[in-house]
């Protein structure tokens, strides 16, 4: 067996050591991109708090369009049911309602050609919708997420049901 002289030996220890105290630089990661309603904190998308509930503490029973836009002018949750006269022709003056402590009822509508709740996220008792025209075709409920006591859905002609979020 024949030995390397120390000198190439030390060469070669001295290259080694100072290939590994080098210093690797990171690449630095693209920006990450969140979410509407979410925010950058430490390296992850972290949800930021959203517009806080205004609530009306009772009953609610809308029997005119006037009735839901009084309503969403102040408040945004219901702490009691929310009942619709069935003369109602839509549910749009209506679109800021986020929270229904007890019953969400919509029954007995005839004249309602658009159903979106697109706030919506909670309903405590039971949502019961009944829409008895041939007019709607699609409920949209997409921030839905939670139902305390069930839900009954009758429509003549409903195409689309979308509860994207209800577990």
């Amino acid at each position: 067996m024949r030995w390397l002289p120390w000198g190439p030996c030390l060469s070669l220890l001295a290259g080694v050591l100072l290939l590994a105290s080098c210093e690797l630089e990171e690449e630095t990661p693209d920006p990450l991109e969140c979410p509407d309603h979410f925010a950058v904190e430490g390296g992850l998308c972290v949800e930021q708090p959203r517009e806080a509930l205004v609530v009306f503490e009772g009953d609610l029973h809308l029997a005119s369009p006037s009735d839901a836009s009084d309503f969403c002018a102040e408040f945004n949750a219901v702490l009691g049911d929310v009942t619709m006269d069935p003369n109602l022709p839509s549910v749009d003056e209506l679109s800021c309602l986020r929270q229904v402590a007890g019953d969400l009822r919509i029954e007995e509508i005839g004249a309602i050609v658009e159903f979106a709740l697109p706030e919506l996220t909670w309903v405590g008792g039971e949502l019961a919708i009944q829409v008895t025209g041939p007019q709607v075709d699609e409920v949209s409920l997409p921030a839905l997420s939670g139902v305390g006591e069930g839900m009954t859905v009758h429509f003549t002609e409903l195409e689309r049901l979308l509860l994207p979020s209800l577990r």
